[in-house]
């Protein structure tokens, strides 16, 4: 069973302060992993700059990788900062100085533009200050706390000031190896056991919070999708932000496996009609555009909202009529070959329903 944000807060009744791991509790974004953000920038950076940005999004990845390969070689313990990883980029791909401070910009303003708040942390951030808890941040991270408080300010979390966030990157340790908690408990100054701590991840928000006598409560809702970090570029995002709405709608719950994959299904189908459409008005004028059937009518009003949204698009027109009334114009002799054009190959259906398809009456 999933315990509301009441449940969870009322599971410790002597707390006075509730810490907040960041991502993925507090916050996340339109996109369904982390190193997608990447890809939007490369997505960008092409159509901005060019072709010979083409692979950003995965050196990205390894930036990171060997960023934090180098700082273990000097001390364990600690984290990287967003500028170290881009000294790695840099060298990867021979850029300025210049470039790579305007490249952590994007990042940073692409991350917030992304941001979204998670329901479940939004409920229990809200009713713990409205019982008069203190609510202290706590994320590893390679972000500067400067930037953790302008996403939660895009969040929503307008009350997030830079007293209220501890990270990483800035106190020589993570929450996984403990040293970030010391600097944490340090810092608020109460009792381990008047803390209700509450994350994702089970070791650094579970096991070693508790190790020091901090209460925790683990929920993993909003990282239930596959996760491989390389697996990024600007290919994956349609898919990428399909799976995101997706892990939102049902954050709450578990995944209908079949819900899931249906709804999916239907959006790459409109996708990929809207991009065609977008794609053949590139190369040539046209008369109008026009959506039948039950597809198109999902896909005439998503076209609409694009069109609402500011994107330059045409007027479009939509058709309540299925396909099966567009074949039966052209149907002149109804046989064996013609009447399975109204049957699809996987599909049983009754006598009576085919009567309805090819508007006659059938015998056999």
């Amino acid at each position: 069973m999933t315990l509301t944000a009441e449940q969870v807060l009322d599971g410790v009744p002597h707390m006075s302060v509730l810490t907040m791991d960041f991502f993925d509790t507090m916050v996340t974004r339109s996109v369904a992993q982390p190193t997608h953000v990447f890809a939007v920038m490369e997505q960008e950076l092409i159509s901005e700059l060019g072709r010979e940005w083409r692979g950003f999004a995965v050196q990205r990845v390894h930036a990171e990788h060997a960023a934090r390969r180098c700082a273990a070689h000097d001390d364990e313990m600690r984290d990287v900062t967003i500028e170290e990883v881009y000294v790695q980029l840099a060298a990867m791909r021979g850029i300025s100085f210049q470039h790579r401070t305007a490249l952590i910009e994007r990042e940073r303003e692409t991350e917030i533009r992304l941001v979204r708040p998670v329901e479940f942390g939004m409920s229990l951030v809200a009713r713990a200050r409205a019982r008069g808890h203190r609510v202290f941040i706590v994320s590893d991270n390679y972000m500067p706390s400067t930037h953790i408080v302008a996403m939660a300010h895009a969040a929503g979390y307008d009350w997030v000031t830079g007293d209220d966030v501890m990270v990483s990157c800035e106190h020589g340790g993570m929450k996984h190896n403990g040293g970030l908690w010391k600097e944490a408990l340090h810092v608020l100054k109460v009792e381990p056991s008047q803390i209700l701590h509450v994350g994702d991840d089970h070791t650094a928000d579970g096991l070693v919070p508790q190790s020091f006598g901090v209460h925790t409560f683990i929920r993993e809702n909003m990282r239930r999708s596959h996760r491989v970090m390389e697996n990024t570029s600007p290919a994956v995002l349609p898919l990428s932000r399909i799976e995101a709405d997706l892990r939102d709608t049902y954050a709450a719950d578990d995944w209908p496996t079949s819900a899931v994959m249906g709804a999916g299904v239907i959006a790459l189908l409109v996708t990929s009609q809207i991009a065609d459409v977008i794609s053949v008005l590139k190369q040539r004028d046209v008369t109008g555009v026009h959506f039948v059937a039950r597809d198109g009518f999902l896909a005439h009003r998503v076209w609409n909202t694009l069109r609402e949204s500011g994107v330059d698009l045409p007027p479009a027109t939509y058709t309540a009529l299925s396909r099966s009334v567009i074949w039966r114009a052209g149907l002149t002799t109804v046989n064996e070959q013609t009447v399975q054009r109204f049957v699809g190959d996987s599909e049983r259906i009754t006598h009576v329903r085919l009567e309805r398809r090819v508007g006659c009456a059938l015998t056999g």
